[in-house]
């Protein structure tokens, strides 16, 4: 552990020196401070992979994935995946900075995903991409959050990993209906723009805009003309 955290530090080190906007006495306070902030984030995810994916490797880091189903191209970058020796049940991770979507994002387990309202579309896509590209299951696919050092995993196989105190986990099986959801919102999606049906009249206001349901697919506030 001693060692990476050595490396990750000089790497830091190494970055810091390149920018001329860190240099300088007022900086180099602020530069240490955002260090060890770095650092401990780094120990995190260290300490993470020592104790769930010991004997994994990350093969993917920011792995862009695209493939084309019934007419509609999915295209997506994975922040990393890891895979043991054997390549079996592969681990994606998806890193966030602070807060982390929530379980309930997926909807419920057991619901049709007829029945199911995406509020992140997320975990689904990164899970469809990647089998896609692979073409076998993704058993393991979490979100990690530096500032909270918190772990959710999403989707987990408790037994090849342990949650160790987890509960709102689902198996990839159980998940099925969440990727349906996501193929059958952007099916409609692509219908409605293959129709021309994106226009926002001058009468819709930018609270209905910001609210539209559609707006986690581009993960950004929109208007077309």
């Amino acid at each position: 552990m001693d060692k990476y955290i050595e490396r990750a530090s000089l790497i830091f080190d190494d970055a810091a020196e390149k920018y001329m906007d860190f240099r300088g006495a007022l900086a180099k306070p602020f530069i240490q401070s955002l260090k060890r902030r770095v650092l401990d984030a780094v120990n995190f995810v260290l300490k993470s992979d020592a104790s769930f994916l010991d004997g994994y490797s990350p093969k993917w880091v920011e792995e862009w994935i695209e493939t084309e189903k019934e007419g509609i191209l999915y295209r997506g970058k994975i922040d990393r995946a890891s895979f043991p020796q054997d390549e079996r049940s592969g681990v994606i991770i998806d890193y966030k900075t602070n807060n982390l979507p929530s379980y309930s994002a997926y909807g419920k387990e057991g619901l049709n995903a007829e029945d199911i309202e995406l509020t992140d579309f997320q975990i689904p896509m990164y899970i469809f991409l990647a089998e896609s590209k692979l073409h076998q299951t993704i058993e393991h696919a979490w979100f990690l959050s530096f500032v909270q050092q918190k772990i959710n995993k999403v989707v987990n196989d408790n037994e090849v990993i342990p949650n160790k105190g987890g509960k709102s986990e689902r198996t990839r099986e159980d998940f099925q209906s969440s990727i349906d959801a996501l193929i059958r919102e952007a099916e409609r999606f692509a219908y409605l723009v293959k129709n021309q049906d994106f226009t926002k009249p001058s009468s819709v206001s930018f609270e209905e805009c910001s609210g539209c349901r559609f707006k986690h697919i581009c993960r950004t506030v929109y208007s077309v003309k």
